[in-house]
């Protein structure tokens, strides 16, 4: 490991809960945002660990396909500590990340889109981590469906894809939110406005994340084609 230092809501609905209720606070709040993934969100959910230290919050952000049915579904059956959010209308990412984070309770948070995946075992590596570490951010590395691997640096911070491969201490972070003007590219916005705060950060070599892709109709899909645009001035 690496060491670089530096300092009216709308109403949804709690469909499924599938844990141990007594459980104390959760060391992780896993949010993910949900729209019309179809089962790649199962894909996405099974990857978490299951221990009891680590809280899932999907949050269903009006998808228009059945994404939300086999969402509800998985929630009936699953041993995962989920909770499933359901927005009505779609408003974005970045509207659906604060809805998640003013329910999240555990110490630290990460955002998993559900279309990626994570690598269970060393992702619990990482958790277990969290309990000896000080910093108030810790970031991993990623793998693309290509098998290329891309470590987050302090150079490569700034990328849209940040967001997806670190763990945030939420004490930290408390008062930053996501835009929610629903555009493209919230992620670079929020990681502005932590930077700003000058945080404690460990970069890892560890593997821990899947980045699915490239995958036609993702956001990232239609923003190289220029059918939509980023929101990063």
């Amino acid at each position: 490991m690496e060491t670089r230092i530096g300092r009216a809501r709308p109403t949804f609905a709690d469909i499924g809960r599938s844990a141990n209720n007594d459980m104390e606070t959760p060391k992780l709040s896993v949010i993910v945002p949900v729209y019309n993934v179809g089962f790649l969100v199962t894909t996405a959910l099974e990857s978490i660990p299951r221990r009891p230290d680590i809280e899932v919050i999907a949050y269903d952000d009006g998808s228009t396909d059945h994404t939300l049915q086999i969402l509800q579904n998985y929630a009936k059956d699953t041993d995962l500590n989920l909770r499933v959010m359901v927005g009505g209308e779609n408003h974005g990412a970045g509207y659906a990340k604060n809805r998640m984070l003013e329910v999240a309770s555990g110490e630290w948070f990460h955002a998993l889109d559900s279309d990626d995946y994570v690598y269970t075992d060393v992702y619990n590596e990482l958790v277990d981590y969290l309990y000896r570490s000080d910093m108030d951010v810790v970031c991993f590395s990623l793998q693309m469906n290509d098998g290329s691997i891309h470590h987050l640096t302090e150079a490569s911070r700034d990328t849209i894809c940040a967001q997806t491969v670190r763990f945030i201490r939420r004490e930290f972070a408390k008062g930053i939110k996501f835009p929610e003007d629903g555009s493209f590219g919230e992620d670079w916005h929020y990681n502005r406005a932590l930077m700003a705060r000058y945080p404690h950060i460990i970069y890892t070599d560890r593997v821990a994340y899947h980045y699915n892709h490239p995958r036609i109709g993702s956001l990232c899909d239609l923003f190289e084609k220029g059918l939509i645009e980023c929101n990063i001035s």
